[in-house]
């Protein structure tokens, strides 16, 4: 099983996310947070392979967070889960060295999807925003 870390800072958000992964047999959550504070020590802790990693939280942009955590652990994989569709954000997403970009008006399959992509190596970028879910590099 795969170990996925959440951050989240909507509690409702994060129930919806572990009712899709508790349907899969590939996934378990390991870790949740509101924060990206400490992060690279909560995923270190829990050996968290997988981060899904909302863009807006409280204390600070998603992306900022994502940057830190792969200069710090950079084998770990981010998907950057979100609400706000921005070609500028996409890139600065990718820039800052996330594995892909969800947006959040998707269904739990396509989360999944996403999930499974990225964990193949493969970046991952909802269709909406690039096609057919799979980005350029």
């Amino acid at each position: 099983m795969i170990r996925v870390a959440i951050v989240e800072d909507h509690e409702l958000v994060r129930l919806g996310v572990r009712m899709v992964l508790a349907r899969s047999r590939r996934y378990t959550v390991v870790a949740e947070t509101a924060q990206s504070k400490d992060l690279d020590t909560l995923v270190r802790q829990r050996d968290a392979q997988l981060v899904l990693l909302d863009h807006a939280l409280s204390d600070g942009p998603g992306v900022d967070a994502a940057a830190r955590l792969k200069q710090a652990i950079p084998t770990v994989k981010i998907l950057i889960v979100t609400g706000e569709a921005s070609s500028t954000l996409v890139k600065d997403a990718f820039r800052a060295g996330a594995d892909g970009f969800l947006l959040k008006e998707g269904k739990g399959e396509e989360l999944l999807r996403a999930m499974d992509a990225v964990m193949a190596g493969t970046r991952y970028l909802s269709p909406r925003l690039g096609g057919a879910g799979v980005a350029p590099h």
